[in-house]
């Protein structure tokens, strides 16, 4: 009877596995798991395969690192129409496409050194290009915000189509965040050279960034100026950067000290010279800040005193970043004078069928799997009772 108990379970873990699969949840979107919304191809042999080598449908392998996802296929010929994927992306509201491109030997491991070529175009311009032989690989980050469409090349180094299949590996859509301290600022205002506005860490601690209580890797310091002299500030051009959110966390930065002055200090953040958030902090009081930056060329951060002198006004803009958050788009409103038309009317002379007769709702996962779970079980207990009666009576 244990014996049967445990390959019950076995197979109700397996059973379970099968019907109700976990993934992980990750903010991006691969290509391979689009329709594309057309194809050229070298011939019928080497089409676009999605998630295998296109030459030996095997797992994607380029510069000796296998890909569960990505593209692939073979350059055609010089002079006949280039090896082409392309993808309406008009319905995402990602900023970035990223890839590693490379020449794909899948399981024969050669390490041919003819050359293939790629292009990347978003909305038929040219955004990413170049050439790679052998085990060389070449990343490729593309912004695509606003884009309606993504056309993915694949041609011949100049050394003819010779074993030229390439893969688009991990490619897909994403959305790329930019940290305000990995940029250079356009221009900076400190209270002294001895507390300048700092990357990453406390100005006037030089220790890692910490507000709230909260240490954090990322983001800027500086010293509030004393009242009366210019603003300690720092701006960012951030117009080529295609982002509409910026968000930090400000507070008092009491570095490695960890003391807890209740003096104030305020901050401002100003987009395009109009401010947008502004507040005072004192203490281990902490704001989140988020504004929207949609079209923005320049952004600036400010350090004030709040009100009651500039002693110990040490701050951050700890995980100051931009990033693009997606928007939903509303549905148009609708008119109240026009009455509401049913897509599929009812014929009040046809009995009600229901949609899917054969098909009970199933509610969440979990409530699926716990069923699923019961009934194996059940099953095999009751299997496992008879083969002990009837060998009881043997």
């Amino acid at each position: 009877m244990k014996k049967a108990l445990l390959i019950g379970i076995i197979v109700c873990l397996l059973l379970t596995m099968v019907a109700f699969p976990v993934n992980a949840a990750e903010d991006c979107v691969y290509l391979s798991d689009l329709t594309p919304t057309s194809t050229v191809i070298r011939n019928a042999n080497w089409p676009w395969t999605m998630d295998l080598c296109s030459n030996y449908k095997v797992p994607i392998s380029i510069g000796g690192t296998e890909y569960e996802k990505g593209l692939s296929a073979h350059a055609s010929d010089d002079g006949k129409p280039t090896t082409e994927i392309v993808f309406d992306i008009s319905s995402f509201n990602y900023n970035t496409f990223s890839a590693v491109f490379g020449k794909d030997f899948g399981s024969k491991g050669t390490t041919n050194q003819t050359k293939v070529a790629y292009a990347v175009l978003v909305d038929d311009v040219i955004k990413a290009e170049g050439t790679v032989g052998g085990l060389e690989t070449a990343d490729i980050k593309v912004d695509i915000t606003g884009a309606k469409k993504i056309a993915l090349q694949i041609l011949t180094g100049g050394d003819g189509p010779g074993d030229d299949c390439g893969s688009y590996a991990n490619a897909k859509l994403t959305n790329s965040s930019s940290y305000l301290s990995d940029l250079t600022p356009v221009s900076t205002v400190i209270r002294n050279a001895n507390w300048p506005w700092t990357m990453d860490l406390c100005s006037y601690y030089k220790t890692p960034i910490s507000v709230g209580g909260t240490e954090y890797a990322k983001g800027l310091s500086a010293h509030a100026s004393d009242d009366g002299k210019p603003v300690t500030e720092i701006v960012f051009d951030i117009s080529s950067l295609n982002c509409n959110t910026f968000s930090a966390v400000f507070g008092k930065d009491f570095g490695s000290k960890g003391t807890t002055n209740q003096t104030k200090v305020a901050y401002a953040v100003l987009v395009d010279d109009v401010i947008k958030a502004e507040g005072t902090v004192g203490g281990l009081e902490t704001a989140d800040i988020k504004v929207d930056i949609t079209g923005a060329k320049k952004l600036a951060l400010q350090i004030l005193t709040g009100g009651d002198g500039s002693g110990d006004d040490c701050a951050s803009y700890a995980d100051a970043k931009l990033y693009n958050e997606k928007v939903e788009t509303p549905e148009p409103p609708v008119d109240p004078d026009v009455p509401e038309t049913p897509e599929n009317p009812v014929d009040p002379d046809v009995p009600e069928t229901p949609e899917n007769p054969t098909v009970p709702e199933t509610g969440d996962n979990f409530t699926g799997m716990i069923t699923l779970t019961v009934l194996v079980l059940a099953s095999v207990t009751c299997m496992a009772i008879f083969t002990k009666k009837r060998s009881s009576h043997n």
